[in-house]
């Protein structure tokens, strides 16, 4: 650097530069949500961007309102989840994100919902005291 000045020297500042990744993250596709006896499957398409970190899923009893005490962070190789917690009878609605490694998260997926189904009884239409399906000796499959 050269300075006109006789005496004077010119003073020089490090300075940093901290990029910060702002870009947009695409949220999963094709989520959906199959009942079971006593759970909720839960599949997703992969998040084709190249820096995906997990996927976080959302659960509420209520549509758009989401369970903060409940959500799961999912590891980027997995395309499902069971939720064994669910209680049979009661509709859960479920939504997916994506987030990448700088940390930013995707929108949320479009809402998917789902009542656990219970466990099938089967009574014999004579009601009959054989015990294949009696009332008082029931079964659970044909």
């Amino acid at each position: 650097m050269e300075t006109k000045r006789v005496g004077i020297t010119p003073t020089f500042h490090d300075v940093t530069i901290t990029y910060f990744d702002s870009s947009s993250v695409s949220p999963p596709s094709n989520f959906v949500a199959q009942s079971g006896h006593s759970l909720v499957r839960l599949v997703w398409h992969v998040n084709n961007d190249a820096d995906i970190k997990g996927y976080r899923l959302y659960r509420g009893t209520k549509s758009k309102n989401y369970d903060a005490d409940w959500t799961k962070l999912i590891s980027p190789f997995k395309t499902e989840y069971t939720d064994t917690s669910a209680i049979t009878g009661m509709t859960y609605y479920y939504s997916i994100s994506a987030i990448n490694s700088d940390g930013n998260e995707s929108e949320l997926s479009e809402e998917v919902k789902a009542t656990p189904l219970g466990v099938k009884i089967f009574v014999d239409d004579d009601a009959s005291s054989t015990g294949n399906g009696s009332y008082q000796a029931p079964y659970e499959t044909i």
